[in-house]
């Protein structure tokens, strides 16, 4: 299917993963390149881990202004999958671009567990998203006192804010799990918002944020967050004292490619499993 297909794209859970199919195929005759990894191919490692980890894209983030740029090993790889016949890509990746990753492709396989690829789930605290308040009060400030303000940056920054104020109410006045429902205008993000916020997380050090908080608040406010809720946890602690622990919790579902008809060769999951989570219907075809 996927030589009759012409071009295509395979999914797999990682990089390694990647790398080995990639290779069988090019064994084969094929024209088969895997998706870059930046443990490997980024010149400016510890800068791209940094702002990867703070929830910001290292495309938008870094790469603008990476003393590395030309020449760079990352966006030359990252071209030659994209040219390719056959790209292969993470679970990850996919989660994050499943749509882009498969346009023009005849045929795309998705192997193994995909349930972290088709809805991602993450969790996080009050302390992360005060450290997130934080960290955007010092964004404003620095866009207040730049010689080169970007209003919409600021407008943007003030609207998380106001999402983390929400989300901070709803935690604190949380007694029980209760599934979230939020009055919040969905607002786009600016271009250019992710540099600027990275500039002030690197300039100081004293400021720390929670990436899937990040992430969490900002497809929150541009409505891209499929549910969240709130979530209370009564374990019990030294000498059998009952504490309460509250977190957030926040549901994607990733976006599928219209085009074309996709294969998920998952032996962990139902057809009914993976309907529910695509909404969309799955036919059983195991031999």
């Amino acid at each position: 299917a996927m030589v009759a297909a012409g071009r295509s794209l395979t999914v797999l859970p990682d990089h390694e993963n990647c790398r080995e199919v990639a290779e069988g195929l090019r064994d084969e005759g094929l024209d088969a390149v895997a998706y870059p990894s930046l443990d490997e191919d980024c010149q400016n490692l510890d800068e791209a881990r940094a702002a990867l980890s703070a929830g910001l894209a290292v495309g938008a983030a870094v790469c603008p202004g990476c003393p590395f740029k030309p020449g760079c090993r990352y966006h030359e790889q990252l071209e030659a999958a994209k040219q390719s016949d056959h790209a292969v890509a993470t679970h990850k990746r996919a989660a994050l671009s499943f749509s882009s990753l498969a346009a023009g492709r005849g045929f795309v396989a998705v192997h193994e567990d995909a349930r972290d690829l088709l809805s991602p789930v993450v969790g996080f605290g009050a302390r992360d998203l005060a450290n997130l308040r934080e960290t955007l009060a010092a964004g404003r400030v620095r866009e207040g006192r730049s010689d080169n303000p970007d209003p919409e940056v600021h407008g943007w920054l003030v609207h998380l804010t106001d999402a983390v104020d929400v989300l901070l109410d709803r935690l604190d006045a949380a007694e029980t799990s209760t599934p979230l429902k939020l009055d919040l205008e969905s607002v786009q993000p600016p271009t250019g918002w992710q540099r600027r916020l990275w500039h002030v997380l690197r300039d100081d050090a004293s400021l720390s944020v929670h990436g899937d908080c990040l992430r969490a608040v900002v497809d929150l406010t541009a409505g891209r967050l499929w549910s969240a809720a709130v979530q209370v946890d009564r374990p019990k602690g030294k000498g059998g004292e009952v504490q309460t622990v509250k977190s957030l919790v926040a549901v994607w579902r990733t976006a599928l490619p219209a085009n074309p008809p996709i294969w998920f060769a998952d032996a962990t999951a139902s057809a009914e499993t993976l309907g529910r989570l695509t909404n969309q219907q799955v036919l059983d075809l195991t031999p």
